[in-house]
């Protein structure tokens, strides 16, 4: 039996590409791997990082909450420290008589805030807010 032209397999060397691909077939490849690269990048990167915004006596301070640190606000009675940790922030220490504002814990999630009315000092987290649904209000 003879082989006939339909059996016979044309090897080629490794490594290289088909002698038919043009460089048309490479720019629609990388153009291929590129937006896949970019449509990962748009779901997987996330929300930007959230900051905090500190009002004291009409002017306004920025802080990412990505850094731990004390910061020192000077407002009419005196110093208010606000501690910023694992990405939340709270009034340490305020000159205010009452300290509610002290008691009312640490900020985290986007939009909230707390305040020291006496002393002028107005904090909130600002970023986008997260997209996990959570429960903001429940009514019976």
């Amino acid at each position: 039996m003879a082989a006939t032209d339909d059996s016979v397999l044309v090897s080629r060397p490794a490594g290289r590409l088909p002698a038919r691909t043009r460089p048309a077939d490479l720019f629609i490849i990388a153009c291929g791997l590129a937006l896949t690269a970019l449509a990962a990048w748009l779901v997987y990167a996330g929300p930007p990082p959230a900051r905090l915004l500190v009002q004291v006596e009409g002017r306004e301070f920025v802080y990412p909450l990505a850094e731990d640190r004390l910061v020192s606000v000077a407002g009419p009675l005196g110093l208010t420290v606000i501690e910023l940790s694992h990405g939340a922030a709270r009034i340490l220490e305020s000159p205010c008589t009452n300290k509610t504002c002290i008691s009312a814990g640490w900020q985290e999630a986007t939009g909230e805030w707390s305040a020291c009315l006496p002393n002028e000092v107005f904090l909130r987290i600002d970023g986008e807010a997260a997209a996990d649904g959570g429960v903001d209000a429940i009514l019976h």
